[in-house]
């Protein structure tokens, strides 16, 4: 009879158990494969936050002039490039005229030979001479002491005369105004100082209680007042005949009238009937209300 072969169920087992280690194994190594490549992702993560910070942080402490310092040419490759650009643009036939001159020993001619100038430069830099013109004189600033102003004339030669009856140096001087009248100051005395000025005002404000300022003025000329003529407006019309019919109404009354064409921003002419010509405002509207009572017509002061 033919022996059945039995196989031993230890060895069995033990190959089981080979079989079973060895997916574990297998297992446990893809596991911590992966939870390497997981750290690795985090720590590449993590370094490229902290390189953008760092980046972040620089840029805005210096304003951006840090990447300069990466893209920033060296100072003497600016200056061969410059030397090449230079000889570049000197032609060939200026080179070989610079050959054929010959060298000059110092000593064996008063003269010196340079080479020919090159033509191409835009920029030609020339010695300004110094000016022998002598400075314009400055200014002599003159000090009064100002007692009053007044646009009437009359006013300040009244009170000029009466200071001048006290023994001050009293005077008069005209300006004119932005808007072209004229005033008339009383002033006292012409200091070459302020402080003499002053002085001066403290008196004058302890003997006569007047209020008074120290006043200055240049010495020179003054330009040409132009006169103001005062008028009383009566009338404004476009149409030149109708001016003149009332201007012929008031001259048969007695008046001294006359017209006025002015030219108005848009060109248009206006005829201003108008009547009187005075040298101050006052005598003006003394005849504008004489008008208004009399003609019973809204007149007001014109000047020009």
């Amino acid at each position: 009879s033919a022996e059945k072969i039995v196989e031993p169920i230890e060895d069995n087992e033990d190959e089981g158990l080979d079989k079973v280690q060895g997916r574990e194994e297998d297992d446990f190594s893809d596991y911590g494969e992966k939870r390497f490549r997981g750290r690795l992702i985090l720590y590449a993560i993590a370094l490229i936050l902290i390189v953008v910070g760092i980046v972040a942080f620089l840029f805005i402490n210096t304003d951006g002039n840090f990447l300069n310092t990466f893209f920033k040419k060296s100072p003497e490759k600016k200056k061969f490039v410059q030397i090449e650009k230079i000889l570049e643009s000197i032609s060939v036939e200026e080179r070989a005229a610079e050959k054929a001159v010959p060298p000059v020993a110092i000593g064996e001619s008063d003269t010196i030979i340079t080479p020919p100038a090159i033509t191409d430069k835009k920029e030609v830099f020339q010695e300004k001479p110094i000016s022998t013109d002598k400075p314009k004189a400055l200014k002599k600033i003159i000090y009064s002491v100002h007692m009053g102003v007044f646009s009437i004339e009359e006013n300040a030669v009244s009170l000029a005369d009466e200071f001048k009856q006290k023994g001050y140096d009293s005077f008069i001087r005209k300006v004119s105004r932005r808007n072209s009248e004229i005033i008339h100051r009383v002033l006292i005395g012409k200091f070459d100082n302020r402080d003499k000025a002053l002085e001066q005002s403290k008196i004058i404000r302890q003997k006569e209680g007047l209020h008074s300022f120290v006043y200055h003025f240049s010495t020179d000329k003054p330009k040409a007042l132009k006169k103001i003529i005062y008028s009383v407006h009566i009338g404004a019309f476009s149409i030149e005949e109708n001016a003149v019919s009332l201007a012929d109404e008031f001259k048969q009354k007695g008046y001294d009238s006359l017209i006025r064409k002015v030219s108005r921003s848009n060109k248009e002419i206006v005829h201003r009937v108008l009547i009187g010509k005075f040298d101050n405002r006052d005598k003006a509207l003394e005849q504008s209300k004489i008008i208004r009572q009399k003609e019973d017509l809204n007149s007001f002061v014109y000047n020009y």
